[in-house]
């Protein structure tokens, strides 16, 4: 039997085409989710099932990156982006695990920036997305 293996260090994330590779936070630093069901269904008084598709592309992206990840800079100045007089902030993203087969790929905008919140210690900084997937492929991962 093969081992799989799994390495946070290859996930990587680009979004207006700038990488972003370092400064995660610990624990889940990246989630990918729709932000609809892709199917719904309605089941009739006699048992009848009808299934619609949903084709609703929306994703939300959350990002998690430590208070002093460069990443912040980054986000913040697209963030700026589209707060200046007639922008609207979309670029293209790319989520990729590059020791795997997963990738998703669209186009995304800042929801709202980061809050800030300041301890003792550094903290973390959770930035929300939300985009249009044209791509998206949740794989495994290569064998070692």
């Amino acid at each position: 039997m093969s081992a799989k293996v799994y390495n946070a260090d290859e996930v990587t994330l680009m979004i207006g085409n700038v990488l972003i590779e370092s400064g995660f936070a610990d624990g889940e630093f990246l989630s990918y989710e729709h932000v609809s069901d892709q199917v719904t269904s309605v089941a009739g008084t006699d048992g009848e099932v009808a299934i619609s598709r949903n084709r609703d592309p929306r994703v939300n992206i959350t990002i998690t990156l430590l208070q002093t990840s460069d990443g912040n800079d980054i986000l913040s100045g697209l963030h700026a982006l589209r707060r200046a007089p007639g922008g609207a902030f979309v670029a293209p993203f790319t989520i990729r695990d590059r020791n795997g087969r997963s990738l998703h790929e669209g186009r995304c905008w800042i929801k709202k920036p980061a809050p800030v919140r300041y301890d003792r210690s550094a903290t973390s900084r959770q930035w929300a997305l939300e985009g249009v997937e044209q791509y998206g492929f949740v794989g495994g991962n290569l064998e070692a």
